[in-house]
């Protein structure tokens, strides 16, 4: 086993680009949840109440993503088959690809309701970067997600044409 690839804490997640950005989906979503439901004129049940709900879904969803990254539960190469691999990018990839959408509609539709309030505005500027952060993962995720199949396929052949 080369060295990193054992289970334990692994801290060095945090440095690298998809810790940064994980790290700035927590602070960023955690930041826009409170600005929004803060304010008098906000509550779940609101026109607000979507953009409240996709905020803390991501801040709640992002710790624990980094959660299980730092203990090591999402180091791939100690699960031993590409199955396991391949499924967790696939589930990372869907994960982001959701909280994309979720924030540009979100953060569209709270932009339209700010009426002028520097909460609704800042709130919504965090979200539309969230939404650049999500597209940045997506990508790198596809990409991943594009390897290993191509890799795959490669090894075993084509499916698809066996008897």
């Amino acid at each position: 086993m080369a060295e990193g690839d054992s289970y334990g804490c692994k801290t060095y997640f945090l440095i690298s680009l998809e810790g940064i950005l994980f790290l700035l989906q927590f602070v960023l979503g955690l930041i826009a949840f409170i600005l929004v439901l803060t304010h008098e004129a906000s509550s779940l049940f609101s026109h607000y109440g979507f953009f409240i709900v996709v905020s803390a879904l991501c801040w709640i969803g992002a710790f624990f993503i980094i959660f299980f990254h730092v203990i090591g539960c999402c180091k791939v190469k100690i699960l031993g088959v590409w199955q396991s691999e391949y499924s967790l990018w696939i589930f990372l990839l869907s994960y982001s690809l959701s909280y994309f959408f979720f924030f540009l509609f979100s953060s569209a539709l709270l932009s339209q309701w700010t009426q002028q309030d520097a909460q609704f505005i800042i709130a919504a500027i965090c979200g539309f970067i969230l939404a650049i952060v999500f597209f940045i993962l997506c990508v790198m995720y596809y990409r991943r997600v594009r390897k290993i199949r191509l890799t795959e396929v490669a090894w075993e052949g084509d499916k698809s044409t066996r008897a």
